[in-house]
C-alpha cells in the first residue's frame, strides 16, 4: 500500500453561513415550557440536592433532560433551523506530476434535530450547587454540497453526500441550590465519529475520488464541530434564560 502524500491549502468563507448565533438566539426566544413541567424538573433538582442520588432519582433525572432534549429537537423543526447553511471551501492539492482543486458549496446540515441523550446523566453536588454531565449524540446528521472539481484540468461537477455515525457531545451544567437557576458551564465535542463522504458525478474514477477524500474529510470535520457547537451552546443558553426567568418570578 503506497503512501500519497498530499499538499493542500485551504480558503473557508465563513460568511456562507446561513444562520448567525443572533439568529438562532432570536428564534430559540420562541421557546416554552409549561409551568407543570418546570416544576417537575425543580422537585427532581430538590431531590438531588438533597442527597438523594439514588438510582431512581438519576432514572427521574434522565427522563427529565430526555423531555428537554425532546422538546429541543420538535422546536427546532418547526422554527426553520433544520438545515443549517454550512460554509463554502476550496481546497488544492497536488501529488507527483498531478495536482487539481475542488470548491465545496452551497452546503447544508440536516439532522440537527435528531440529538439525543447517550448513557445517564452523571450527577455530582457539593452544599451550594449541583453539576450535572449529558452526554448526548446526534443520531442522523448528514450533510450535502455542490462541488466543483478541477483535477488536471477536467472539471466535473456534481453533489457531494456524507454524515457522522457515533459522534459524542457532552453538556457540562451547573444548578445553584438557592435560585435553581442553571446555566451552561462547558460544552465539549468529544468525537465527531465516522464521516462519510461522497462524491456522486460522472467522469469520475474510484481512483481520483479516493485521491480526493483524504484532503476533504479533514477540513469538514471543524467545519461541522463549529457548525454543532454554536447550535447548541445558543439553544441551551436560550432556553436556560426562559427556564431562569420563570424560576425567578415563581
Amino acid at each position: 500500500m503506497f503512501l500519497i502524500k498530499l499538499l493542500f491549502c485551504l480558503t473557508i468563507l465563513a460568511a456562507a453561513v446561513s444562520l448567525t448565533e443572533k439568529d438562532i438566539k432570536d428564534k430559540f426566544n420562541g421557546f416554552k415550557l409549561e409551568a407543570w413541567q418546570i416544576n417537575i424538573f425543580k422537585e427532581t433538582l430538590k431531590l438531588l440536592f438533597s442527597g438523594n442520588n439514588t438510582e431512581s432519582a438519576t432514572i427521574k433525572l434522565n427522563k427529565e433532560i430526555d423531555f428537554l432534549i425532546t422538546a429541543l429537537d420538535k422546536f427546532s423543526g418547526t422554527i426553520g433551523l433544520e438545515p443549517i447553511g454550512l460554509p463554502r471551501f476550496e481546497s488544492s492539492f497536488k501529488w507527483t506530476v498531478f495536482s487539481g482543486g475542488i470548491v465545496l458549496k452551497n452546503g447544508f446540515l440536516y439532522g440537527i434535530s435528531t440529538l439525543q441523550r447517550r448513557g445517564d446523566v452523571i450527577v455530582k453536588h457539593t452544599k451550594s450547587d449541583l453539576k450535572i454531565t449529558v452526554p448526548m449524540g446526534f443520531s442522523n446528521l448528514t450533510f450535502t454540497y455542490d462541488y466543483d472539481l478541477n483535477f488536471m484540468k477536467v472539471g466535473p461537477t456534481g453533489k457531494a453526500t456524507g454524515g457522522s455515525r457515533c459522534n459524542k457531545v457532552t453538556a457540562y451544567l451547573h444548578f445553584d441550590m438557592k435560585t435553581l437557576k442553571v446555566k451552561l458551564d462547558k460544552f465539549s465535542f468529544d468525537n465527531l465519529g465516522s464521516i462519510s463522504f461522497k462524491l456522486d458525478g460522472k467522469g469520475l474514477t474510484n481512483w481520483v475520488i479516493n485521491l480526493i477524500t483524504p484532503v476533504v474529510l479533514p477540513l469538514l470535520r471543524p467545519v461541522i464541530k463549529k457548525v454543532v457547537k454554536g447550535y447548541i451552546i445558543d439553544g441551551f443558553e436560550s432556553i436556560f434564560k426562559m427556564y431562569n426567568n420563570v424560576v425567578t418570578k415563581q
